[in-house]
């Protein structure tokens, strides 16, 4: 291991100072972004959520950066629950049911919720599909419940997360993100046609 280099040049760094800002409007350039406030926006924040993921894999294979796992997988959790929340407004508006779901970070019970609507709008489609989807979310659910646990390392109360996974194969969890993405991302494709035109139904 390479000694702790404590020689710093404080003068070199990026300083907070009395130009500094947070959030900036900026004048329309290439280093600005547009705020998505259309009825895609759902959308667009679930996809900004996997590509951050996704680059973050990318990091982590150039740099085997074991911390960078903890943005991971908060990540591609944070971009399943934006999917499975666009997910339900879209199937319950289609069904022309009220809405019935608790806006929370409970992924399985959103998951419940959602796999009821899903054979209805999706008749055709196979069964394994479903079950299969469904099981890596319940993997997922269980593994960090409500999001915190790969954003802090312990609880209110102290208790620490993680405490009984030591190891994780990340090749493995980035290869089942993407096969649950390409369903969810899938299903929400086709409701987007669907909901567009009913006649394709």
């Amino acid at each position: 291991m390479d000694p702790l280099n404590l020689q710093i040049d404080l003068t070199q760094l990026p300083w907070p100072n009395k130009t500094s800002h947070v959030f900036l409007q900026g004048e329309a350039s290439r280093r600005v972004v547009w705020i998505p406030k259309d009825t895609a926006q759902w959308h667009r924040y679930a996809h900004g959520y996997k590509e951050a993921a996704d680059r973050v894999y990318e990091s982590w294979i150039a740099l085997s950066d074991d911390s960078l796992v903890f943005p991971l997988v908060f990540l591609y959790r944070h971009y399943v629950e934006l999917r499975l929340k666009e997910l339900l407004q879209s199937a319950e508006r289609f069904l022309g049911l009220p809405q019935d779901w608790q806006s929370d970070h409970d992924i399985a019970n959103l998951w419940c919720h959602l796999s009821q609507f899903l054979p209805k709008i999706f008749p055709d489609e196979p069964k394994a599909d479903l079950k299969n989807a469904g099981r890596l979310l319940h993997e997922l659910a269980e593994g960090d419940p409500f999001s915190f646990h790969f954003r802090y390392p312990e609880n209110k109360k102290g208790q620490k997360h993680l405490e009984d996974l030591e190891r994780l194969d990340v090749v493995s969890f980035v290869e089942a993100m993407r096969r649950l993405s390409a369903f969810l991302d899938g299903a929400s494709m086709a409701l987007s046609v669907y909901s567009d035109n009913p006649g394709t139904i």
